[in-house]
């Protein structure tokens, strides 16, 4: 491995980033998970395969930012590199969000999202763009040997490649 890489440490998800769960303060965060497709006897697994949270709150300190947003966390060889968000809101302009690159351990562009959870292995790897994506054909074809990534954009950078080139 690469000396840099080794080095790395994660960060910490901010503690105004909740679980998600069917009931309290994260409920419409769930309810949202299953109006996307996903059978409600799936979605705590769901929900915990991906560590998925949410923010529910107007912090003073993020502010809007992340408000009403469920949270994907990326990580690289267990450490948390950075996050990207899907609004809940459907009167949301910008549905995804990231976590600046200037804040981010590795900026969302240059990872793939659920590299960890694919490098537990398969017999097809499947490229796809968004991060609900990944939750659909990773969550449901791991146990068929499929696994799933995510690119965040449409195009792949070096950095990507790389990663991919790791997973083969």
């Amino acid at each position: 491995e690469d000396e840099e890489e080794e080095k790395l440490v994660g960060l910490k998800m901010p503690e105004e980033f909740i679980p998600i769960k069917p009931f309290g303060d994260s409920q419409d965060y769930f309810y949202y998970i299953m109006d996307r497709g996903f059978p409600r006897k799936d979605v705590r697994k769901l929900v915990n395969h991906f560590n998925l949270h949410c923010c529910d709150t107007w912090d003073k300190v993020l502010g809007k930012t992340w408000y009403e947003r469920i949270i994907t966390p990326v990580y690289l060889h267990g450490e948390l590199m950075c996050w990207g968000s899907r609004t809940i809101d459907p009167s949301q302009e910008l549905r995804y969000k990231s976590l600046p690159a200037d804040d981010s351990v590795i900026p969302v562009k240059e990872l793939i999202y659920n590299f960890d959870n694919a490098m537990e292995g398969g017999k097809i790897l499947l490229m796809v763009e968004g991060q609900v994506d990944v939750w659909k054909l990773d969550f449901y074809g791991k146990e068929h040997g499929i696994r799933s990534v995510g690119l965040f954009s449409k195009s792949i950078v070096p950095s990507q490649v790389d990663l991919i080139h790791e997973l083969k």
